[in-house]
């Protein structure tokens, strides 16, 4: 599938994503909750990296457990330890937030980066908006358009709407009404509310751009819709 779904695939990933709700709170046919959660347990005291990462999650929300914020960060922590993306991610949330773990936006920072570093689209989002405020690191809106070009480029919404923004303010970036246009396109195409607040940014964008830049804005978002799609087909 391609950063653009249209209505159906909306639905689709809807529907992907209700069944692994199904399947990480341990609702599966044949088992009872508490079963579930044992076995999750067992698996994750025994190094199992994914099985850490959902019981922390687990803790997280409260989700066939008691809610418990440091018991998270404890197994967000043991994921994370052994490369696990979202683990790490999560854990650098946690330290964002100051929840299960005392405040510390440079901890945050770190594990936001291994993450990224491991390819995780949203730690790339997460480490523009620390270089854009200035949080755990110096503020540098060139870092900002960096690492938010990468999670745009992996088809991040919130990055390619913030990403826009950018460039139509000339922060961090040359102006460019082109490629701001292209980047809202994009958001615009998707699923959700940010896509929902890139359409009337677009639309306010394009009465200040001539048909000129509008139609190497538009070739330009094929582009990049193409070089998508070869991505995934690697």
């Amino acid at each position: 599938m391609g950063i653009f779904p249209n209505g159906n695939a909306c639905r689709g990933m809807l529907t992907l994503f209700l069944g692994a709700l199904v399947i990480l709170w341990g609702h599966k046919p044949g088992f009872t909750q508490s079963q579930d959660i044992e076995q999750l347990r067992t698996a994750a005291e025994q190094g199992d990296a994914e099985a850490q990462f959902s019981l922390g999650r687990m803790y997280s929300f409260g989700r066939g457990v008691p809610q418990d914020s440091k018991e998270a960060v404890k197994w967000y922590r043991r994921a994370a330890n052994q490369g696990h993306s979202r683990g790490q991610f999560l854990l650098g949330e946690m330290y964002a937030r100051g929840s299960g773990v005392a405040w510390n936006y440079q901890q945050a920072v770190k594990w936001f980066r291994k993450a990224a570093e491991a390819g995780y689209a949203g730690a790339h989002f997460k480490l523009g908006l620390m270089y854009a405020d200035g949080l755990g690191v110096p503020r540098d809106h060139n870092q900002e358009v960096k690492w938010l070009r990468m999670a745009a480029d992996q088809g991040f919404a919130a990055a390619q709407l913030r990403l826009a923004q950018l460039y139509a303010r000339a922060q961090g970036t040359p102006e460019d009404h082109v490629r701001a246009y292209a980047w809202l396109n994009l958001a615009a195409a998707q699923c959700g509310l940010t896509a929902r607040k890139a359409g009337p940014i677009k639309d306010t964008l394009s009465k200040q751009m001539t048909a000129e830049q509008l139609a190497e804005a538009e070739k330009f978002a094929a582009e990049l819709r193409e070089r998508d799609k070869a991505s995934k087909s690697r």
